[in-house]
């Protein structure tokens, strides 16, 4: 209560023109206390907000870390982009263990970001190549059929698909 007392009297003092230095003074002093003191707490919650954020940040990156191995040791993954003309043999040795023809097998047609498409055309019995597509799936790649046209020849099924292989 005394320092409002101070204050007061010092702000009447100035109002009549005076001029007292020990409560001018005092002022000075309580204002700079209060803005340290307002600095301090500023600084304070800056500091919990980047020790919040860097807990975040652990957090995410250990999650990520454990998470990015099961995705790499799972059956249909990404591959890398060198892997692709890799994973389009195994398909075309799979649908020659289903006892179909490859008339063409692995054409490329193009890429966008995501993955590479390829062209494939298979001749054989309507079993095996059902067989086949039932079965598409290649060890360790993700796949997208992105177009499947079927045409009946003479009791064979002819057979051109459009395959999307996903890549990193």
């Amino acid at each position: 209560m005394a320092l409002m007392e101070k204050l007061h009297r010092a702000l009447a003092g100035l109002s009549r023109g005076g001029f007292d230095r020990h409560l001018c003074r005092d002022f000075l002093l309580v204002a700079l206390v209060m803005g340290m003191g307002v600095l301090c707490c500023i600084t304070f919650w800056q500091a919990g907000e980047a020790r919040a954020s860097r807990i975040h940040m652990e957090e995410v990156v250990s999650t990520y870390s454990s998470q990015v191995s099961g995705v790499n040791a799972s059956a249909c993954r990404a591959v890398e982009a060198g892997q692709t003309s890799e994973v389009m043999q195994d398909i075309a040795g799979k649908a020659q263990d289903y006892g179909l023809r490859v008339e063409a097998g692995g054409k490329h047609l193009y890429g966008d970001g995501s993955g590479e498409v390829y062209e494939m055309k298979l001749m054989g019995s309507w079993q095996r190549t059902a067989g086949f597509l039932e079965h598409l799936q290649p060890k360790d790649a993700l796949l997208g059929i992105r177009m499947l046209q079927m045409k009946g020849t003479e009791g064979q099924v002819e057979t051109e698909l459009q395959v999307k292989i996903f890549t990193k």
